[in-house]
């Protein structure tokens, strides 16, 4: 299992792109369990990823491979908790 938390763009390089993008393809062809977090919606997804054919392939394995999950709840960081 790989998790990877707080998922968000824009990435700052194209070498963070292609290597999120490789482990990502890597892991879904090997069909391994992989959780990513994020707050992006579908638009963020297509900005984080280019919305050339290498973002939608990406961003289409992802819509397949891994169910969205919304989670809501009140923001738990900061004010005195902890």
């Amino acid at each position: 299992v790989l998790g990877l938390d707080e998922v968000k763009g824009p990435l700052r390089t194209e070498w963070q792109r292609e290597t999120l993008t490789e482990v990502l393809m890597a892991r879904y062809q090997a069909n391994l369990t992989t959780i990513l977090t994020t707050n992006l919606d579908q638009d963020g997804l297509h900005d984080l990823f280019g919305t050339g054919l290498e973002g939608e392939r990406i961003v289409s394995r992802l819509n397949e491979w891994a169910p969205v999950l919304e989670v809501e709840g009140p923001d738990l960081r900061g004010g005195g908790h902890g």
